[in-house]
């Protein structure tokens, strides 16, 4: 890393603002965090990526289509070539 990298969070620290990406975070917090300082982003949305059985039925529900799709083209271009 550079120094200069860091002119963002230089021009910031001197006119502490809450924004985004920068938020307060209470002593008490700290300490139930067991002095972790690893506090996720309260500004940012969890992002749901749903049932993981679902998802691999799905998955597995697209890998058939794929496959009989390969294959109609596969004798597509079987036919095609037979005819020429």
């Amino acid at each position: 890393m550079r120094i200069e990298e860091f002119e963002p969070e230089k021009a910031w620290w001197n006119n502490r603002v809450e924004t985004e990406h920068a938020w307060k975070v209470s002593a008490e917090d700290v300490i139930a965090n067991n002095y972790n300082l690893d506090i996720k982003n309260p500004n940012t949305v969890e992002n749901d990526h749903g049932d993981p059985e679902e998802l691999l039925e799905e998955y597995r529900g697209l890998l058939s289509e794929i496959s009989e799709v390969r294959q109609e083209l596969k004798e597509e271009l079987i036919n095609s070539l037979n005819h020429n």
